[in-house]
């Protein structure tokens, strides 16, 4: 349980997930366990939802960065 807790404020939550599994292999009802695998899993969902935010901000920026240049690209050839 502890080992899950401590991988979980690491950010390591796979890791934290196994960790609690074993502890609710030996003790299937360890509320603290069960709370805390739940927190990380919301918590990979989490992530995996703003990375892709952070992608599509990134696209964003990238093509932001194209139109700008191919605006000074034609005041150039003027």
């Amino acid at each position: 349980f502890y080992r899950g807790y401590a991988l979980g404020r690491l950010g390591r939550y796979e890791e934290a997930i196994a960790s609690y599994d074993k502890a609710l292999e030996i003790q299937p009802d360890y509320h603290e366990a069960i709370d805390n695998r739940q927190i990380a899993m919301d918590n990979i969902k989490s992530v995996s939802n703003s990375g892709g935010k952070i992608l599509a901000k990134l696209s964003y920026l990238v093509r932001s960065l194209i139109d700008f240049f191919k605006g000074i690209w034609h005041k150039l050839k003027k």
